[in-house]
């Protein structure tokens, strides 16, 4: 018995099959042969990276706070709180921001 092998994907046709019957392109014309198909399976998609998550914890800024009284209130320092929340200039803080507070040292 002649067999076919054909992997089923994307793009593959039914001519593509048909060409392994019996008979068809110049295949064998005998009864006895047979075709298999394989199905491909897509590539699996990657997960993405979990995002880390800050050590400490979130604080978001009210109206009239100052990054020296957050630090004072969470037992931090200014320069902590800022370097955790890339600020360069700690007078510069708006309410509704939210910022990484650190761990206590």
């Amino acid at each position: 018995m002649r067999r076919c092998l054909a992997t089923v994907s994307l793009g593959l046709t039914l001519t593509v099959l048909a060409a392994c019957i019996p008979g068809r392109n110049g295949s064998n014309s005998s009864p006895a042969a047979s075709v298999v198909a394989e199905l491909a399976t897509p590539a699996a998609t990657p997960t993405p990276a979990a995002t880390p998550t800050p050590a400490g914890s979130i604080y978001t800024v009210k109206p009239g706070d100052t990054l020296s009284h957050i630090a004072l209130e969470n037992d931090t320092s200014v320069e902590a709180i800022a370097k955790a929340n890339n600020i360069s200039d700690p007078d510069k803080i708006q309410a509704g921001q939210t910022l990484v507070i650190p761990p206590a040292p």
